[in-house]
């Protein structure tokens, strides 16, 4: 228990001392800033958080490793420095364990974009206050011929063009007012917005990290590359001078400290007689009173007046070595010194001065070092080495091919629709005109001719259609009724009805129409009788039609029929028959066919006889006879009378055919009574004798 309240009582003071100093430290200036010389820590004499390699939420593929201190060429500063490149969806952290960045701060990058984000919605992450957990913050927004600065999520802000591009180093500040709560955005220089952040939207925590091209969780993959040569953090507002300020002298700013910096007035002395005024001029804000030390060694020469921080007068003598020195410390062991010789005689000035090609500077307008010399009031002579650079204009080539009927936004946002080659001057946003040449190629349109194959018979499924192409791209991608996709431009076993499709060419223009399968009517077949019942061997008639008038017909079996390739045969079974008939109709070339069944019930008779027949010698029905199952019979006898009662036939043999006539003469037409005695073999006495009636038919 004495544990546990004495390590209670010693975080509780911690926790105090903490706050204590977060509230000291935000009252007073706060500057980090960090140089990228093969390391991530504060410049000297700053004492300040390291910066960290963070790679990107999210799962998008990412190097192993954040990046590398690479050299790279600084065409402004007319030099070659190491700077920190990074690998896409990598960024840096700023942990902001003071508060640097909270309501008002001032952030500054002097970098070059060595990607943008070209996938999916192509934002590139700039700057993150959310700790990662949000999709709100500063980005890049667009493809790589119109990059522009968009405030998610609230908008593109500024005035195109120019655009943002990969080749040139850029000065980006961005500042706040925590008063207004106004941001101003510089690029370089020029003030290229003012938004207008009165929500609190784009602000920091003390104790949350600031992001620097690190993408955040809740969309994935908005990242790109930077090459770093200078990042800046603190909790000042920057007015147009001071960004003037930085940006004049960004090549020196962003490549050594300044805050051991003195002037010395005059910068040359003719004789040992002169005095001279020494002033600190580096980059702390209220020297006196901003917690740095500051240590003048003036090496002998005699100091007439001044104290701590300055200004000083002094005057040379002769145990002076012309040279003076200042050691800045701040409350960590990073000193950062400035020693200063002196000159007698003529004062050497070196100016490194960039201009765009057909300007001038100072008389000068071609690349070269020139030395002019000058006199000055008192008497000394001055000596000026102008290092001068003719930036070339930015020349891009791009070459564009879009679908016919679409259009093109060219660099200057014109828009067009026609082949041609476009060219674009614009001013970059270091003053230097950009050309940009635009080859712009509109493909012929698409066209098509469909070879279409209908439907052979109703409900075959067996269509077909093989597309011809012409214009667009090569090579074509067919898509039919949004599924089915193929390169030969051929689909089958297609059904009837209609049928959209999709014809893509190589640069994914593309082609949308629909057609038509069609199919022939059905074949509907008639029979009748469809179901019937007949004595043994009694004559009946079938017959089968169509709605198709050249239908043929063909029968099966073809057992008791009179034909099997008519549409109306008759049939005489002795037994139970199914006879399916089936009707081909040629359609198109192609025969097609429907069929059905015919039943006939055989009845179980033993003997039947006719009611006519016609013994005209025509082989169809010549003889009355006796019909059934004869082989049953055993004993049998049958007598024929006609209307008078006078007997004109009669026989014994079951198997007897009467055609009509008796002994010697043919009767006459009409109608005969017979009488038929006869006993079954499997039973022994007589059946009923059967009497009926028979038409003679001539």
């Amino acid at each position: 228990m004495i544990k546990i309240r004495f390590f209670l009582k010693i975080f509780s003071i911690a926790v105090f001392l903490n706050f204590f100093s977060k509230v000291t430290n935000a009252q007073q200036f706060i500057k980090h800033s960090y140089r990228f010389y093969n390391n991530f820590s504060v410049a000297p004499p700053e004492c300040g958080p390291d910066l960290t390699q963070e790679a990107s939420l999210g799962s998008c593929s990412s190097d192993n490793t954040g990046g590398n201190f690479i050299s790279d060429e600084i065409p402004l500063c007319g030099f070659t420095r190491t700077v920190y490149s990074t690998n896409q969806y990598w960024g840096l952290m700023y942990p902001n364990t003071l508060g640097t960045v909270t309501t008002t701060y001032t952030i500054q990058l002097y970098l070059k974009v060595t990607k943008f984000n070209t996938d999916n919605t192509k934002y590139t992450r700039i700057i993150d206050f959310s700790n990662g957990v949000l999709d709100r913050g500063i980005y890049f927004l667009g493809d790589e011929q119109t990059e522009a600065l968009n405030f998610y999520p609230n908008g593109d802000v500024g005035v195109y063009p120019p655009y943002f591009n990969t080749s040139t180093y850029y000065l980006l500040t961005f500042t706040r007012d925590g008063t207004t709560g106004k941001i101003d955005v510089y690029v370089n220089n020029t003030l290229f917005t003012t938004y207008n952040d009165n929500t609190q939207v784009y602000i920091g925590t003390a104790g949350t990290p600031i992001y620097i091209f690190r993408d955040d969780e809740a969309v994935e993959c908005e990242a790109g590359a930077a090459n770093f040569a200078y990042i800046a953090f603190t909790n000042k507002y920057s007015t147009q001078s001071d960004v003037d300020r930085v940006y004049n002298d960004i090549c020196d700013i962003s490549s050594s400290s300044h805050y051991s910096d003195f002037s010395i007035n005059p910068a040359t002395i003719c004789d040992t007689t002169q005095s001279m005024t020494v002033t600190y001029t580096g980059d702390i804000e209220s020297p006196g009173s901003s917690g740095y030390s500051f240590n003048w060694d003036f090496n002998g020469a005699t100091i007439i007046s001044g104290s701590g921080v300055g200004p000083y007068v002094i005057k040379a003598n002769s145990a002076w070595n012309k040279k003076i020195r200042l050691i800045v410390s701040g409350n960590c062991a990073n000193p950062d010194t400035l020693i200063q010789t002196v000159p007698f005689g003529p004062k050497s000035t070196t100016i490194n001065k960039t201009i765009c090609n057909g300007d001038t500077f100072e008389g000068y307008n071609s690349s070269g070092t020139y030395t002019d010399h000058f006199t000055a009031v008192n008497g000394c002579d001055s000596i000026r080495i102008l290092n001068l650079s003719v930036s070339s204009p930015y020349h891009k080539d791009t070459a564009v091919t879009i679908c016919a009927g679409a259009s093109y936004q060219l660099p200057d946002k014109e828009i067009v629709t026609a082949s041609g080659i476009y060219h674009d001057t614009l001013s970059a946003t270091q003053g230097c005109d950009s050309i940009i040449i635009t080859t712009l190629t509109v493909t012929d349109s698409l066209h098509s001719s469909l070879n279409i194959q209908d439907i052979s018979c109703y409900g075959a499924n067996d269509g077909q259609v093989q597309f011809s192409v012409t214009g667009g791209t090569i090579p074509y991608t067919f898509k039919l009724d949004g599924g089915t996709t193929n390169t030969n431009g051929i689909f089958t076993d297609l059904s009837t009805g209609s049928h959209s499709y999709m014809i893509t060419d190589g640069i994914g223009c593309s082609l949308n129409s629909d057609f038509t399968i069609t199919q022939p009517d059905k074949i509907i077949l008639y029979v009748h009788p469809v179901d019937t019942s007949v004595l043994q061997e009694e004559l009946v008639s079938i017959n089968a039609s169509s709605n198709y008038s050249n239908a043929t017909y063909n029968w099966n079996p073809p057992t008791f029929l009179s034909c099997s390739t008519c549409p109306d045969p008759t049939s005489s079974p002795d037994n139970d028959i199914v006879y399916t008939v089936i009707a081909t109709v040629p359609i198109n070339g192609n025969d097609c066919i429907a069929n059905t069944t015919v039943t006939i019930h055989v009845k179980e008779v033993v003997i039947f006889l006719p009611n006519s027949f016609t013994p005209n010698n025509d082989g169809k029905n010549d003889y009355f006879k006796l019909l059934g199952n004869k082989n049953k019979v055993g004993d049998f006898e049958i007598q024929i009378f006609d209307r008078w009662g006078k007997k004109v036939f009669e026989s014994a043999d079951v198997n007897f055919r009467w055609n009509g006539t008796s002994p010697g003469k043919d009767e006459l037409i009409g109608t005969y009574v017979y009488f038929i005695k006869y006993r079954l073999k499997d039973k022994g006495e007589d059946e009923p004798v059967l009497k009926g009636n028979v038409t003679l038919i001539r």
